[in-house]
């Protein structure tokens, strides 16, 4: 009796089992699938090849113009030909790409002309575990990257005349490096986020290149670490307000109007800077303990600045 009451059990174990796989097969699948707007592929629109996709597959996209605002909502790779020539063109609405699921990777695109609202982006995503890499974010009137969600890599992208370049916002886990950040309204942008990374990067040329901040009764960023960045000829290199826990360590801050500016931002270190010159002597950054507006000054001290300027060579195959 009771063998064959085991019998039954391992029968409906195995039944149970082979229809898990039947229905995972139905939703996840490696194709790749081609678009191109000249016709010549199986769909002339990225959402079509979307709509028609499964999990895990590809979507190649092959140099062109598309007028489109993309909603990807499958764990899909996204690759264009080729970066300087397959474009999407959000139109100056909403959202060029809207990412709104896990696992999704991005290449090798222009993105441009969203809409003006920040989470209005090249790419907007709401996601954990993406890769956005090689890509061009241009011309997008509210932020190249806008980015709520964990564990997330941005890389190798070429970000310029965004309102915001990169923003982060109640995230962590982030991984911003190796890309090229000039000529936007803010470079880098981070807002009740914990434990991001921004390295490698080049910020330049932009109202303030990266800036960590709280306003009001939101809760101000933690433990983000900022090393190995080129940080030139901005308004403000690096703003802290209400920061915590951030290291700050082995920067290029070369000719920005004003290097650093902070307020009510405590415990941050900074190590082995390079501020504009060589310094034998330690280097004094002032701020304030209170707001922008009120308290009393304060300061912080980066023990060991450089005293030469870092080689970066890693961003010159970006360009």
């Amino acid at each position: 009796m009771n063998k064959c009451i085991l019998q039954i059990i391992t029968i409906i174990f195995l039944i149970s089992s082979f229809i898990q796989i039947i229905f995972a097969d139905e939703n996840t699948s490696n194709n790749i699938i081609y678009v191109d707007d000249d016709g010549d592929a199986d769909y002339t629109k990225i959402q079509d090849a979307i709509n028609n996709s499964n999990n895990g597959d590809t979507i190649y996209v092959y140099n062109g113009f598309y007028t489109e605002n993309v909603f990807v909502n499958k764990s899909i790779i996204l690759q264009g030909e080729d970066r300087n020539f397959t474009i999407i063109d959000g139109n100056k609405t909403g959202k060029t790409v809207s990412v709104i699921v896990n696992n999704v990777e991005i290449y090798d695109f222009t993105l441009q002309n969203s809409g003006h609202k920040a989470v209005d982006a090249g790419i907007s995503a709401i996601t954990n575990f993406s890769l956005f890499s090689s890509n061009i974010l241009l011309n997008n009137e509210g932020s190249g990257f806008y980015i709520n969600g964990d564990d997330n890599t941005i890389s190798k992208n070429n970000i310029q005349n965004n309102r915001n370049g990169i923003k982060i916002a109640s995230a962590k886990n982030n991984t911003i490096t190796k890309n090229i950040i000039n000529d936007n309204g803010d470079g880098i942008t981070v807002s009740s986020s914990n434990n991001n990374e921004i390295k490698e990067n080049k910020i330049s040329n932009n109202s303030y290149g990266i800036l960590l901040w709280s306003w009001y009764n939101i809760p101000g960023s933690e433990y983000t670490s900022i090393y190995h960045n080129n940080i030139t000829k901005n308004n403000i290199g690096i703003t802290l307000s209400e920061a915590k826990y951030t290291d700050i360590n082995g920067n290029n801050f070369y000719k920005n109007t004003k290097s650093v500016k902070f307020w009510q931002s405590h415990t941050n270190n900074w190590d082995n800077n390079y501020w504009d010159r060589p310094r034998i002597f330690p280097k004094i950054i002032i701020g304030k303990t209170g707001n922008i507006w009120f308290g009393a000054l304060w300061i912080n001290i980066d023990w060991h600045p450089a005293k030469e300027p870092f080689d970066m060579p890693f961003l010159e195959v970006i360009l």
